[in-house]
């Protein structure tokens, strides 16, 4: 990006120049252009944690739909889980010990999101409860 940046303002055809030459030059600006606008939008992280983390009752709750806070689930499949990291984390907070472990670590971090998978690999520093 920062290559096409610096070599495009200067590139100039001449007028003999092919259509398809012209063509390709313009399909370099749009991608350009896009990749600008894609450079602008806000962006994310997220963790992917392994399933593990987790304990027997947590996986359940999750595999069942029913979250401790609704707005805690975003997405769900057979084998894994896409969790919205909560603003609360602690003691008070009303989750399991894996999802609390979790989502501190992800605070910490400064993650938004958290996906669980049963293939995802494991976290260095978070206990692995099964």
């Amino acid at each position: 990006m920062i290559a096409l940046d610096a070599v495009l303002p200067f590139v100039h055809l001449p007028r003999d120049a092919s259509s398809s030459v012209r063509v390709d030059l313009q399909r370099v600006r749009e991608a350009q252009a896009c990749a600008r606008r894609l450079l602008r939008l806000p962006w994310v992280a997220v963790l992917e944690a392994s399933s593990t983390h987790l304990d027997e009752s947590e996986r359940a709750m999750l595999a069942d739909g029913a979250p401790p806070d609704p707005f805690l689930l975003i997405m769900a499949c057979d084998h894994g889980w896409l969790l919205h990291v909560p603003t609360v984390t602690g003691p008070n907070a009303p989750l399991g010990p894996g999802l609390a472990n979790l989502f501190a670590f992800a605070a910490r971090q400064k993650i938004a999101y958290v996906r669980i998978d049963d293939d995802a690999p494991l976290v260095p520093d978070v206990v692995v409860l099964s």
